[in-house]
């Protein structure tokens, strides 16, 4: 259901096949993020400012608990340079490389690696780049470990968050252990960024600063303090 008239599928299809307006701003005041179209077709979603800032928000205090107060400190006033493995064409990941590279300072500070590179130039590039915090997509992060592990990647960053795909519980431990560092799992969708994020024991816990919110003739009620796993509804909610 589309409320503002301004947008239609046509300028919003016409907006993503512009490879040169990825993280610009549709119409002025909008971010569009697509899917990567593993169903057969793309999805395409219109996010208002909100949504993004609650989304900034969510990962802020993810980072934090991930590294704590003193590291995320350290992590954003120090001038730590950042990787993250990005999908083509405007993926939520390609979105937010290009926004964390619209400054000058950003750009210096940002290394974009494409998801399809081969392996050796991504082993090449973060070598010479030495980020303090790298985000590939966990696929690429345990072959990368491979590559850690075999001498030929040489890198120690703060922090590994993963995202978007599963891997083998014992993976995460061997790729924290080759790159000596912290590894943060979450799983996040193009329609709800950073739904859930993991503990330390490795579990996934939907995200209490997340809600949902239906509008139906049904109202739906949970009593007060109802547990999911490690989170709680603060309730009565709808």
């Amino acid at each position: 259901m589309v409320t503002d008239r301004e947008v239609t599928i046509e300028k919003v299809r016409a907006f993503v096949s512009n490879p040169n307006l990825v993280g610009g701003r549709f119409l002025g005041k909008y971010t569009i993020a697509t899917t990567s179209g593993t169903t057969g077709t793309p999805g395409i979603f219109v996010l208002d400012d909100h949504a993004m800032k609650v989304t900034d928000a969510i990962a802020l205090h993810t980072l934090r608990d991930w590294l704590g107060f003193g590291g995320l400190i350290r992590l954003l006033v120090g001038g730590r340079r950042m990787a993250m493995t990005i999908a083509p064409g405007h993926s939520a990941t390609a979105v937010a490389a290009a926004r964390l590279r619209q400054s000058a300072s950003g750009r210096k500070r940002t290394l974009a690696l494409p998801v399809h590179a081969p392996l050796s130039k991504l082993v090449r590039q973060l070598n010479a780049f030495r980020p303090a915090l790298f985000a590939p997509y966990p696929s690429i992060a345990k072959l990368l470990a491979d590559e850690q592990e075999a001498g030929r990647l040489d890198i120690r960053p703060m922090l590994m968050p993963l995202a978007a795909e599963g891997l083998p519980i014992g993976e995460y431990d061997r790729i924290a252990t080759a790159f000596d560092t912290k590894v943060g799992n979450s799983y996040a969708a193009t329609e709800c960024p950073f739904l859930s994020s993991d503990c330390k024991y490795g579990w996934l816990h939907v995200n209490r600063m997340n809600g949902l919110h239906t509008t139906s003739a049904t109202t739906i009620r949970f009593a007060a303090g109802i547990q999911v796993g490690k989170s709680e509804l603060k309730g009565p909610a709808r």
